[in-house]
């Protein structure tokens, strides 16, 4: 795939027109034509702007290889971290009722009397810590899937 193919398949996968990559990069409509079409190639601050704008590598554009910017990498590790963090906190969150119930029926057999209510031992000392535990992890996958859905945003021309 030569550098013009790249460029028009780029600039078609961010749906942009020939008129609106145009805009961003503060060129005309006929260098952006000309860059896809072979005729010339785009400048080293035009080629930098595009690698911005859709998310690769200068050497993607310029020579095809490797796509994305490793960075991608750290933000594909984040996600992974977030969704196992969210996921693991949603299911210990599901079987607390369950390990409340278990510690009941424990407590009655070695005391010989326990609550009526089994939920009430979620805010008791072993059982709070599982509570706690549960619930940080929901926040922490929260908090690390919206880090890596935030996007920094560049802006193009002066």
């Amino acid at each position: 795939m030569t550098m013009a193919e790249r460029l028009q398949r780029l600039r078609k996968e961010h749906h942009f027109s020939q008129e609106q990559l145009a805009e961003r990069l503060q060129v005309s409509r006929q260098a952006v034509s000309k860059w896809e079409n072979g005729q010339t190639a785009p400048d080293l601050d035009n080629i930098i702007a595009m690698s911005n704008l859709y998310e690769v590598t200068t050497d993607y554009i310029l020579i095809g290889r490797e796509r994305y910017p490793k960075e991608n990498g750290k933000k594909d590790r984040k996600r992974k971290s977030g969704m196992l963090c969210l996921g693991g906190g949603i299911i210990l969150t599901l079987l607390l009722p369950l390990f409340a119930k278990m510690y009941q029926e424990w407590i009655f057999m070695a005391e010989g009397s326990a609550y009526t209510n089994f939920l009430y031992y979620l805010t008791e000392f072993p059982m709070l810590g599982v509570t706690v535990l549960a619930v940080a992890g929901i926040v922490l996958g929260i908090w690390l899937l919206r880090q890596n859905s935030s996007r920094t945003h560049v802006r193009l021309g002066a």
